[in-house]
């Protein structure tokens, strides 16, 4: 099960997955780290990680700013690189996305806690 929720106007992501035990393992996504902390105090999450909180059936982590961005214009054609209204509008057929630099390592540690063989891997 995935779903987005909102706490006073905090979005949250959560995922739910059967563990091999049968027991649901729960992951919370906050949209910072306060948020995060606040959540898992309540539902008994205690034991502190790098980058998320785990205890009692959940794992609580967050996001740090945006985590994945829209790539530059130049990443589709070098020609972007200098701004020409003539360009204009840019519609690519794909569009590209990259992890920032400032975010890379809790982006990592999300996709790291995603994969992991309780969690949600198919959601």
């Amino acid at each position: 099960m995935a779903a987005w929720i909102s706490i006073k106007s905090e979005p949250l992501f959560f995922l739910s997955k059967k563990r091999n035990g049968g027991s649901k393992l729960k992951l919370v996504i906050a949209e910072k780290p306060s948020v995060a902390m606040s959540i898992a105090k309540v539902i008994g999450a205690n034991s502190r990680k790098d980058g998320y909180v785990e205890g009692n059936n959940y794992i609580v982590s967050w996001c740090v700013g945006h985590l994945v961005r829209m790539s530059n214009p130049e990443t589709y054609d070098e020609r972007y690189k200098r701004w020409n209204i003539a360009d204009l509008p840019i519609f690519p057929d794909n569009y590209k996305y990259e992890v920032s630099k400032y975010t890379k390592k809790q982006y990592s540690i999300l996709k790291k806690i995603i994969g992991r063989q309780e969690s949600c891997r198919s959601c």
